[in-house]
């Protein structure tokens, strides 16, 4: 009976690793160079928009825009009513609170974020600025469909400065 119980310990583990791999490879790396960032998109993403004033990738589960801001000098004091301004401006209803991110969670970046819905379905729009280029901001708005939570977040959590 232990010997099954070992076998059957091993083969979890094994399902595990290759489901943790297969996840992980799912993602891929987007790095957008004109404006010193990169970040992580499901590699079935589809780009729908790419230029210097925008960029909207996705499926039918989920939309990622960003919209990057320059010469605004955003201030970490300022961003959250930044943030709820345009949220409000884009009309998302049912606005929970603006929250400040600590820059470890941000891979360097000041940020913040709040959720909120737009015709039913669940939003997520966060700013972020790298405080070494404050001349820079992302306006980040992220759409989803229920149960697709964790990957709003991860996606959003992966945004990093580059040199």
């Amino acid at each position: 009976m232990k010997v099954l119980s070992k076998l059957t310990l091993i083969a979890f583990v094994v399902a595990a690793f290759f489901t943790t791999e297969i996840s992980a490879q799912q993602m891929k790396t987007f790095t957008w160079t004109m404006y010193k960032t990169k970040f992580q998109v499901p590699s079935d993403f589809k780009i729908q928009k790419n230029d210097k004033t925008e960029f909207t990738a996705g499926t039918d589960d989920i939309v990622l825009t960003i919209y990057p801001r320059k010469g605004e000098e955003l201030d970490s004091d300022l961003m959250p009513a930044d943030l709820k301004s345009w949220a409000l401006e884009n009309e998302l209803k049912n606005l929970g609170r603006v929250t400040n991110l600590d820059e470890t969670v941000l891979n360097g970046y000041w940020g913040v974020f709040q959720e909120g819905t737009l015709d039913d379905s669940p939003v997520i729009v966060m700013l972020i600025v790298d405080p070494d280029f404050t001349d820079i901001g992302f306006y980040i708005w992220i759409n989803y469909t229920e149960g697709q939570e964790d990957l709003a977040i991860k996606i959003l959590e992966s945004f990093t400065p580059t040199e």
